[in-house]
């Protein structure tokens, strides 16, 4: 049989030639490179031929009877099938199965699944193909427990071909952390399980897993809504702060409510809880210097934990009212609120970590029962110099000294002044510097609470005075004899502050 052009090919299957029982030689011409567009001959050319730059080679087509040549199929590889999971916790929801094995490249890979038992194969929607080195992975999420069986085809359902098995795997699939995680419960603050603290849930569990807690009182229980998820550590650790006091039982679980699965329980937690303050806090009630009178101040002080609210509440008879000014515990554990008196009565204070008084089963912060009196007019005289800021005014004819903020009067003292040897300078002057134990260089005798205003001269306490009265002087400086009220001045008055000395 000679050479064949392209377009005189006959099928091998139409061959009537006297060799028609020996298969026909396929003879395949190489093809010419293709010319330039400038040297390439025409088409219509009839002169121009086309030769093979080549021999031509001649195949000898597959027979399978020796007449007619067909297709083989590649031979095909014992197809394997493997399981395994991700996380070291195994077969649990939440995380994965791991497919895998070997087979033909390119065949494709369909996962099945049945109860275990049961006959009823139905397909992941997760497929894929057998690589070019012949293996396939196939990572499917594990999304509910039970007992299940798994294969893997080419896409056929299993057993409805007369191809061998794949080979099947047997698993019972737990909850999420069914390797025991365990259940903590602790709270911020020095102060326990108190309102206003926050409750700490911990614990140890399948890394992943997802971490749901739960409180009861009584009845059924209920999920918070702050949740969290185990780390990759294995550990676990929710905060949520505590709004109410009462007994509570708390839980936690992968998601599920407590006892409607068979797992074993994380662990239930009873716990009491308090409202602020159930270490004993203290409430005490102190005066500005004006004391307890209209015009001066509460201080209302204590100790309890740190951070927590502190609202005073005020009574005469009857119910309880709260002052508007509120504080909070310092870091010290040390509170104090300065409330001004605005009326004269017989009052009752306390103080509580928000409540009401007497409204939960916590001790008393402690009740202190006060009277407070409209403060006498004072008939001390100002001068005009002393009528705005903060000034210590000193009148020689009222032989009184005025602790004097913003025109009001908050205190009066009795002072003596130096002889006509020595006398006491008159001006406006202003506080240069303070010594509160002092000892004159010039007369080595104590001046306790010196406040300097001139020169050597200085508002100060003066024993002498305390003990004989006007019937002495002093070289010059402003003797007080009232040591506590001096000492109140010498911590109030600050330096720059006027001193106003005049008849």
């Amino acid at each position: 049989m000679g050479l064949a052009h392209a377009d005189e090919g006959v099928p091998p299957s139409a061959n009537t030639d006297a060799e028609a029982n020996t298969p026909a030689p396929i003879t395949i011409a190489p093809t010419e490179p293709t010319p330039s567009a400038s040297s390439a001959p025409s088409s219509a050319d009839p002169n121009v031929t086309t030769k093979p730059l080549v021999k031509p080679r001649t195949l000898t087509p597959l027979t399978t009877n020796g007449s007619t040549p067909t297709l083989v199929a590649a031979p095909k590889v014992a197809a394997t099938f493997n399981l395994a999971w991700t996380g070291k916790a195994g077969p649990v929801v939440g995380s994965s199965y791991v497919f895998s094995g070997t087979g033909t490249p390119g065949a494709p890979v369909v996962i099945w699944w049945d109860v275990d038992g049961g006959s009823n194969w139905r397909k992941f929607a997760t497929g894929s193909a057998i690589a070019a080195d012949g293996t396939y992975k196939v990572v499917v999420r594990a999304g509910s427990a039970g007992s299940f069986k798994f294969t893997a085809t080419g896409g056929h359902q299993p057993g409805t071909d007369g191809t061998g098995s794949w080979g099947t795997r047997a698993v019972s699939v737990r909850i999420y952390n069914a390797a025991t995680p365990t259940f903590n419960t602790a709270y911020t603050g020095k102060a326990g399980p108190v309102v206003g603290a926050s409750y700490v849930f911990s614990g140890t569990g399948t890394p992943g897993a997802p971490v749901v807690v739960w409180w009861k009182s009584t009845g059924g229980w209920n999920a918070f809504s702050t949740r969290g998820t185990i780390a990759s550590t294995g550990k676990y650790s929710i905060s949520i702060p505590i709004t109410s006091a009462g007994s509570f039982q708390f839980t936690a679980t992968g998601g599920h409510k407590p006892g409607t699965d068979g797992t074993a329980s994380w662990g239930t937690r009873a716990v009491s809880l308090r409202t602020y303050n159930p270490v004993t806090p203290s409430f005490n009630v102190g005066f500005g210097t004006g004391g307890a009178v209209v015009g001066s101040t509460y201080v209302f002080s204590g100790t309890g934990n740190p951070g927590a609210p502190v609202v005073v509440w005020w009574r005469t008879s009857g119910a309880w009212k709260p002052f508007s000014q509120r504080g909070t515990v310092g870091t010290d554990g040390r509170y104090r609120i300065t409330v001004p008196i605005g009326s004269a009565a017989t009052f009752q204070f306390t103080a509580t970590g928000g409540h009401t008084p007497g409204t939960n089963g916590t001790g008393s912060w402690g009740t202190r029962a006060v009277t407070v009196k409209v403060a006498p007019k004072s008939t001390f005289r100002l001068d005009k110099r002393c009528t705005t800021g903060r000034a210590i005014c000193i009148s020689k004819t009222q032989r009184k000294l005025a602790w004097v903020v913003n025109g009001q009067i908050q205190m009066t003292m009795d002072v003596r002044f130096g002889s006509e040897l020595t006398p006491t300078r008159e001006g406006s002057f202003q506080v240069n510097w303070k010594s509160r134990n002092h000892v004159s260089s010039l007369y080595h005798t104590p001046m306790p609470y010196a406040l300097f205003f001139s020169g050597g001269q200085a508002v100060h306490y003066s024993a002498d005075f305390a003990a004989r009265g006007y019937n002495g002087s002093s070289h010059g400086c402003v003797n007080v004899r009232d040591k506590v009220k001096v000492a109140k001045l010498f911590d109030l008055a600050r330096v720059g502050d006027k001193v106003i000395v005049y008849k």
